[in-house]
């Protein structure tokens, strides 16, 4: 397993279809991924906009 990206403060985050892409699997399961970091609180989603690192 590759070690993850680094991803900056404020700094966007790749869509649930590139994620999805970049690691072979399922745009359901980066979705479900996102949405866990989002839960921890370090990552906000506005829509239109994309997700953004926040910590």
């Amino acid at each position: 397993m590759r070690p993850g990206p680094c991803w900056l403060r404020n700094r966007s985050i790749p869509s649930e279809n590139h994620l999805a892409d970049e690691y072979g699997v399922a745009r359901l399961t980066a979705r479900r991924a996102a949405q866990e970091i989002r839960e921890r609180g370090l990552i906000v989603t506005a829509r239109g906009k994309g997700s953004f690192v926040l910590e």
